[in-house]
């Protein structure tokens, strides 16, 4: 596995470790959040440019389109793409004014609303799906297969952990 040096603070110097990265830039949970932000901002680009989508509208697409159910409810949209409901409901405002989805009300219970995509999102969300295993793939082609299933290993591993310490601090004290 390839690996770069950490760049240097510019200024100060203060924190420095031998290594000649902050204390800051060797944090995971630093490397793990610039990561997320250089990933992000080209996947918005390439979304935005070839298939005309914001990245929060491709995340809940996707959501849509590899569920089980032909239809999904709005409470489970918030866990599921960890939007909060704002945020969730203007994507699925925009899903549908594109044509992309549409909302589904309970006929018995009006407060019970599911979100479907349209054919038009369902052929979207496979195009994209496609364009999203190819980036993934090129981003893994620095990995060897036993790289790849340990980083597999590791990240599941630190998404129980950090589910874990979630929990332990909203736990009621």
């Amino acid at each position: 596995m390839q690996t770069k040096k950490p760049r240097v603070a510019r200024a100060g110097g203060a924190g420095r470790e031998a290594s000649g990265a902050t204390a800051l830039h060797n944090l995971f949970s630093f490397q793990v959040r610039r990561f997320n932000v250089l990933y992000s901002r080209t996947s918005a680009l390439v979304y935005t440019r070839e298939f005309g989508i914001t990245l929060n509208e491709w995340r809940l697409l996707a959501e849509l389109h590899d569920s089980p159910e032909p239809q999904m409810p709005f409470g489970r949209i918030v866990p599921q793409t960890g939007f909060d409901v704002g945020l969730a409901s203007r994507t699925i405002d925009s899903l549908v004014n594109k044509e992309l989805a549409v909302r589904l009300v309970d006929a018995n219970d009006a407060r019970l609303r599911e979100i479907r995509l349209t054919r038009k999102g369902r052929l979207l969300g496979s195009r994209v799906l496609a364009v999203a295993r190819s980036r993934n793939e090129k981003l893994l082609s620095r990995l060897s297969p036993a790289e790849r299933a340990q980083l597999q290993r590791i990240m599941e591993s630190l998404i129980d952990e950090a589910r874990a310490m979630l929990e332990a601090q909203s736990a009621p004290e």
